[in-house]
């Protein structure tokens, strides 16, 4: 079964932090775990957070929001996959 995480947050400060922070997404999941974030965030973070999650064995994904207000759903979502190798057999999963 693997392990996801979903961050949503402010800004590129924010979502650095809680990626990076002593107990943090980075630390938290394990080794094929998936960072989903659906945050506004640089282009230059997103690079930066996918080489982190590569160092520690995870998958990084940059997804954009389209949808209404309601919870998400993975439908309504327009994946960015910042990692272009076999882990979006993964995300198909969810």
């Amino acid at each position: 079964m693997g392990h996801s995480n979903y961050t949503l947050l402010s800004d590129d400060i924010a979502v650095k932090e809680v990626v990076s922070s002593p107990v943090s997404v980075l630390s938290g999941l394990p080794d094929g775990g998936i960072h989903i974030c659906i945050s506004t965030i640089s282009v230059e973070l997103s690079k930066e957070l996918e080489s982190l999650h590569a160092g520690k064995r995870q998958v990084f994904v940059a997804a954009q929001y389209s949808g209404d207000l309601m919870p998400p759903k993975i439908e309504k979502f327009a994946l960015r996959q910042a990692d272009q190798r076999k882990d979006t057999k993964k995300l198909k999963r969810f």
